[in-house]
């Protein structure tokens, strides 16, 4: 999955394996409208971002380097191709009743709520602060970043052996965003952090809502917490 990550997002995607181990998605909620014709409808509708790369058979981590391989043209097509998928699906019927479901969930929900945003009220904001981004990208600081980020993610079921609440997922990620917020925030500004926070928060409430990301300290709602990194672009 190439996706929102062109967006910048640091869209932490959860990698597809380990969401399967999550008790809530175990314990989810499945539609229960959702055919294989609906199916089949998402998939041709799909056929222009998948080709983008944007839409994948699997999860995979994305972070904010990634941005580097897009252009700004190519995150303007994203939109419109995004557009075009909307129109195509005829509404958000379909949606609701097959992003519960996986692999659904997984190959078009995470994407799909990133995309929502970042070509929706983030738009302005992504094309605005594209190349500073994008300069933010290439900086040493962002790569530290991501080594430390890779290496805590691939420890987290180790470190609070309790992934089934997800904590540790939801403190790796919430680390990753506190380490690139300085240079975001001191290169590009205060606003355009806050549609990174935005843009990696939908993803991962996705699979727990619980978990909410702070643009300073992190922040846990009781009971559950979070197990994914999510979509990515």
């Amino acid at each position: 999955m190439t996706v929102f990550l062109m967006a910048l997002l640091v869209i932490t995607s959860v990698n597809a394996g380990s969401i399967e181990t999550n008790s809530l998605m175990r314990n989810a909620a499945y539609g229960s409208t959702c055919d294989q014709q609906a199916e089949n409808k998402i998939a041709h509708c799909a056929q222009e971002l998948s080709s983008m790369g944007i839409f994948g058979a699997s999860g995979k981590t994305t972070t904010l380097s990634e941005i580097k391989s897009h252009s700004q043209i190519h995150f303007q097509q994203m939109c419109s191709a995004y557009t075009r998928f909307n129109t195509c699906l005829g509404g958000s019927y379909i949606k609701q009743s097959c992003y519960s479901h996986e692999p659904m969930k997984s190959r078009y929900s995470v994407v799909d709520v990133v995309l929502e945003y970042i070509c929706g009220d983030g738009y302005q904001s992504m094309l605005n602060n594209w190349n500073c981004y994008l300069s933010v990208a290439e900086s040493q600081e962002i790569a530290n970043c991501e080594t430390s980020f890779a290496h805590l993610a691939a420890n987290t079921e180790q470190m609070y052996n309790d992934y089934s609440t997800g904590a540790g997922a939801c403190f790796a990620v919430q680390s990753y965003i506190d380490c690139i917020r300085p240079s975001i925030e001191q290169t590009c500004g205060f606003e355009s952090f806050e549609t990174v926070i935005e843009a990696v928060e939908r993803p991962i409430q996705i699979y727990l809502p619980f978990c909410t990301l702070s643009s300073s300290v992190l922040s846990i709602l009781p009971t559950i917490v979070f197990a994914i990194f999510m979509y990515l672009l």
